[in-house]
């Protein structure tokens, strides 16, 4: 998996990434709503487009995994009509479907855990296989 810096801090965002088309979101009574997000280029525009959002691995100094959901080529997210526009999101894993998870977390080894009701990822010390191939060829 090839990793790039993110900001300043030791932030490093996954350079796959998947479209996405809807988002679940746990209410302050603890009930899931599933909310339709795309991208939009216009921060004032009050109708969907049809291009999807993207969703990035995002990893911390600790390896921890969670998503960065923005727009398709650094625009805006729309998420709902009712809870705005943003640049990005940091959001867990339980909030995109599984077959977007599965594609995003195809490379790398990991683990999940749950961290103040967020389900987030760790990722492991296992080799995968783009590590275990280039290491048969390591001459040193």
């Amino acid at each position: 998996m090839e990793w790039e810096k993110l900001g300043e801090k030791q932030r490093f965002v996954s350079k796959k990434s998947v479209p996405v088309r809807s988002l679940r979101i746990l209410d302050e009574d603890g009930n899931w709503h599933r909310y339709r997000i795309c991208t939009i280029w216009d921060f004032n525009s009050e109708k969907f487009s049809s291009t999807p959002a993207v969703a990035k691995l995002l990893k911390d100094e600790q390896k921890r995994i969670a998503l960065l959901i923005t727009g398709r080529n650094g625009s805006f997210v729309k998420i709902g009509k009712r809870l705005g526009i943003q640049q990005s999101v940091f959001t867990s894993f339980n909030t995109i479907n599984k077959k977007a998870q599965r594609s995003l977390l195809s490379q790398i080894s990991y683990e999940f855990f749950e961290e103040n009701d967020l389900i987030l990822g760790r990722e492991t010390g296992g080799n995968t296989e783009e590590e275990s191939d280039s290491k048969e060829f390591d001459l040193d």
